[in-house]
């Protein structure tokens, strides 16, 4: 009883009973990237009870990070981000199992560890990294969250889930390499982060994606918000 008196509040909704938080503390995710979206939708996942979350991450905290990459600190910079995340992680969920990889993830990185996940949530900004997913997520049958940010605009979706919808029937062929960074508005990160967070849970708890093959696009300097259904 003690372990649901924390989810009160999100067991009084409707729909969302005792089965479907247990469903939760059984999934198993997999966070590729704990960077901008990565920092902002680890938090909410944890705090949900995931059963367990696997964090990939090759990147060491940077100065530039901090005002969008909350689970930092600037006495944390050039440390590795994936086992900082997974500490942060672990002590919002005790009862959860953590995993932190500084690797870059891989094609051999996925035929060695990529089996038993329930979900993905691609938070990358690389667009190499991005085909990777899509293309391992398509072939395992696994779904996909995927997220991107720039300026003050936000995309979401979800992919491989019941439409069996990917990336590239959004987008087409993506580019190889990333055009020059542009800015991001930090607060347009925990927007995104929140969404991605929220597809998750509710397909894990309720087996429902409402972004399933739809690309939801947010304006944060208008506050608007568009969906786009393939």
């Amino acid at each position: 009883m003690e372990l649901n008196e924390r989810h009160a509040r999100t067991l009084a909704l409707p729909d969302f009973d005792v089965e479907a938080l247990e469903r939760l503390r059984r999934a198993q995710i997999l966070v590729v990237g704990a960077g901008g979206l990565g920092a902002a939708t680890l938090p909410l996942l944890a705090a949900q009870e995931v059963g367990r979350l696997d964090i990939v991450d090759p990147d060491v905290v940077s100065i530039t990070n901090l005002p969008r990459q909350l689970l930092y600190s600037e006495n944390e910079c050039g440390e590795a981000k994936a086992p900082l995340a997974a500490a942060r992680v672990q002590a919002l969920n005790p009862h959860g199992k953590v995993r932190a990889f500084t690797e870059r993830i891989d094609s051999k990185w996925l035929a060695e560890r990529g089996e038993g996940y329930d979900l993905i949530l691609d938070c990358t900004d690389n667009f190499t990294t991005r085909v990777l997913l899509d293309d391992y997520c398509a072939a395992h049958h696994t779904p996909l969250v995927w997220g991107a940010v720039e300026e003050y605009t936000g995309q979401v979706t979800f992919l491989h889930g019941k439409r069996g919808i990917g990336l590239k029937d959004l987008f087409g062929e993506l580019p190889k390499e990333r055009p020059l960074a542009a800015g991001i508005y930090p607060p347009l990160v925990q927007v995104v982060g929140g969404i991605m967070a929220g597809e998750a849970l509710s397909w894990l708890a309720l087996g429902t994606a409402s972004l399933d093959g739809v690309l939801c696009v947010y304006d944060a300097r208008e506050v608007k918000m568009g969906r786009y259904e393939l």
